[in-house]
């Protein structure tokens, strides 16, 4: 047999399986990334349940607190929840926090042991709930129960305040239902699958095209299903950056009445008074006040006391004026 009839193989590299190996490869890294964040989001390093009390259990003093781990005092303050000591419980929740802001446990137990769910809690005590909710929000946008308790007191406040406009509006709420629950990551990565799917059938199309061409043979049929399925996959890209874009903004609750005013001083105009739970973006910080934008696009200063956001102490929420 001559050399020249022994067939040689050749490895051909098509583009478009190229470019979908390498969209698969990021997807999937993106996937086990994503994985792994939404597994420690949902399991934190939780604080024991507390344990049953006894004749001896006793509320947290001043002194014992100094005395307890983070994971006890969370325990001293979850048993004084159930036994409704909510001050107890609020001092508690506000020691865990001062050692790890970001306790998801401690953001949503403090925000219920200001009792926000009897009939007749007043505005305030939603509000405060409202704002550590928010802040957790802000920290665990995953968080199955702070998502749900975030979401209900955003409800009832709503109720209340329907004839205030610049508390709620349907740009709120729309953005609410799609950019606050969606899960960023998992977009991501959807929206990267269905670009690679499209890209493939697309380069696919461009190739059997071409090879048409050379043959001379009848041009292969539109991909519409790659079409569709590309616009489909910008769209959930678009979406996904959005929603990421929105995260990056910071915003903020108020846990008391406030006046905005047109510059960071007590005797500047007052240009609009606005109630507890009103929500805002924080555009700027100067001394003991803060630049806002309210949904409506309307902005000016409040002063930071009226002003809860992610960071703040959450010994702040317990300092502000009662009802």
């Amino acid at each position: 047999m001559r050399a020249n009839s022994i067939p040689r193989w050749k490895l051909r590299l098509r583009p478009q399986f190229v470019a979908t190996a390498l969209s698969l490869s990021v997807a999937l890294c993106l996937f086990v990334d994503t994985g792994l964040s939404q597994a420690s989001a949902e399991n934190p390093q939780r604080s024991p349940a507390p344990a049953q009390p006894t004749s001896q259990d006793a509320g947290p003093t001043s002194t014992s607190v100094a005395l307890l781990s983070t994971p006890e005092i969370f325990s001293a303050g979850a048993e004084a929840l159930r036994q409704r000591r909510l001050t107890e419980a609020q001092q508690a929740f506000v020691s865990v926090l001062n050692e790890t802001p970001q306790h998801p446990d401690a953001l949503l137990n403090l925000g219920l042991s200001f009792d926000p769910l009897q009939k007749e809690a007043g505005l305030l005590q939603l509000a405060k709930s409202y704002a550590i909710w928010q802040a957790g929000l802000s920290w665990h946008p995953q968080h199955p129960q702070i998502l749900q308790a975030w979401t209900w007191a955003r409800e009832q406040i709503a109720q209340r305040s329907r004839a205030q406009q610049s508390t709620f509006d349907l740009g709120e709420t729309l953005h609410d239902q799609i950019f606050v629950s969606l899960p960023l990551r998992g977009a991501a990565f959807v929206a990267i699958l269905l670009l690679s799917l499209g890209t493939s059938l697309g380069m696919t199309y461009l190739a059997r095209r071409r090879q048409a061409r050379e043959s001379e043979s009848p041009a292969p049929p539109w991909p519409w299903a790659g079409g569709l399925i590309f616009s489909l996959g910008l769209a959930m890209g678009a979406l996904s950056l959005g929603a990421w874009a929105d995260r990056q903004v910071t915003r903020a609750v108020l846990i008391a009445e406030a006046e905005l005013r047109a510059a960071p001083e007590s005797t500047a105009p007052e240009l609009l008074k606005l109630s507890p739970a009103t929500r805002v973006q924080v555009l700027e910080s100067k001394g003991d006040w803060r630049r806002v934008a309210l949904p409506g696009g309307r902005g000016g200063w409040l002063p930071s006391r009226a002003v809860f956001l992610a960071g703040d102490p959450a010994q702040k929420l317990l300092d502000s004026s009662t009802p």
